[in-house]
């Protein structure tokens, strides 16, 4: 018996022993585990972050896409633009030698009427087509503006055949009340109605004392100062010369 529990006693060391080294593996295996754990939280955050940043990659990559298709739609666009402006351009170079001897005609056809026609209103229309004279070499106003200008005193001087006007002058010594009808007849008379005259192309001719009141009372209807009425005025006559 006695032996027996020599025995006993000898193996418990043993054993104990054996329990340790148990404990520092098992001890050990965690750490290495958790450790291991470790690494694989890091490289999943790290595949984490690699991802969204790929992802972030591919959003930009299609954005920059879509604005390159948006400008080159733009760039092919104002590509057409501006070959159309350079057609214009073309077409407005083209159109100005054409129009601008054109336009020039025009207000040489005004002076020819206003120097051998009825010698109406002279100071005026004179000033004004010397105005237009004085656009046409100008760089800083349009074709356009050139034109209409142009035609507005066309307009004014056609407008000229359709009205009648008197208004007050005084020449020399005298003071007359002229009188014009359309752009075919001129005449004057003397303030004070002692005498008329009509334009010819000869100049002025005097007219008979009874055709004086008629273009006293053409004068008053001209202003207004009298009810419209017929009054008979005599034409120059169409032979007459200068």
């Amino acid at each position: 018996m006695k032996y027996l529990v020599l025995s006993a006693l000898i193996s418990l060391p043993v054993a104990a022993s054996e329990v340790g080294s148990a404990t520092d593996t098992v001890v050990k295996a965690n750490t290495e585990s958790a450790q291991s754990q470790l690494r694989i939280n890091q490289l999943d955050e790290k595949t984490r972050e690699l991802l969204n940043q790929t992802r972030e990659a591919v959003a930009e990559s299609r954005q920059t896409q879509l604005y390159n298709r948006q400008l080159s739609a733009i760039i092919a666009s104002q590509s057409e633009e501006l070959a159309s402006i350079a057609s214009q351009i073309e077409s407005i170079d083209s159109t100005e030698r054409g129009v601008l001897p054109l336009m020039q005609d025009m207000i040489d056809g005004l002076v020819e009427d206003i120097s051998s026609g009825v010698p109406f209103l002279l100071d005026e229309r004179t000033v004004r087509v010397e105005q237009l004279q004085a656009l046409m070499p100008r760089a800083d106003v349009s074709v356009a503006e050139k034109y209409r200008r142009i035609t507005e005193a066309l307009l004014i001087e056609v407008e000229y055949g359709r009205t009648i006007e008197a208004w007050r002058k005084q020449e020399s010594d005298l003071a007359y009340d002229y009188l014009r009808v359309g752009r075919i007849a001129l005449y004057r008379a003397t303030i004070d109605g002692r005498s008329s005259e009509r334009w010819t192309p000869a100049g002025w001719e005097p007219l008979d004392t009874s055709e004086t009141s008629n273009v006293i009372t053409a004068v008053k209807v001209a202003r207004q100062s009298v009810t419209p009425q017929l009054v008979i005025l005599s034409l120059p006559s169409a032979g007459a010369s200068r």
